[in-house]
């Protein structure tokens, strides 16, 4: 029997090196858990004025990048995996998370500068690994 000079040996892939590769494929920001939430009812003034003022940049900025924005209406709430600190019962209300858990909330919307600084002050409760 002659070995063809094609032949190539096959080795199983070890655990280790699974787990490398497994690594190296891995989108970056899958590790990312902070996020901020919007809640919102159909026609509300204030998310609208909101989405005007913030919301139409709000991606771009370093916060955004940092807790990205996730949109929800408050009746999808029941059900979702989200831990509140107590129970979501105005809109707009902007609830940081950070995997799945309430960090805080902003309840309401007045304004540009106030929504800034007060998710400023929330995003310093955030793990510092982030």
């Amino acid at each position: 029997m002659t070995s063809s000079p094609l032949h190539i040996a096959y080795r199983r892939p070890t655990l280790f090196t699974l787990a490398i590769i497994l690594i190296c494929v891995m989108p970056s920001g899958a590790s990312r858990a902070a996020e901020l939430l919007i809640v919102t009812r159909p026609n509300c003034p204030y998310r609208k004025v909101w989405e005007i003022q913030v919301g139409s940049v709000y991606a771009k900025t370093a916060e955004g990048k940092t807790a990205p924005l996730r949109r929800m209406a408050i009746e999808d709430i029941p059900g979702t995996a989200y831990v509140f600190d107590e129970p979501v019962l105005y809109t707009p209300t902007f609830v940081l998370l950070d995997e799945e858990m309430e960090v805080g909330r902003i309840v309401g919307y007045s304004d540009e500068a106030a929504f800034w600084g007060l998710l400023q002050e929330l995003l310093t409760r955030l793990p510092v690994s982030r």
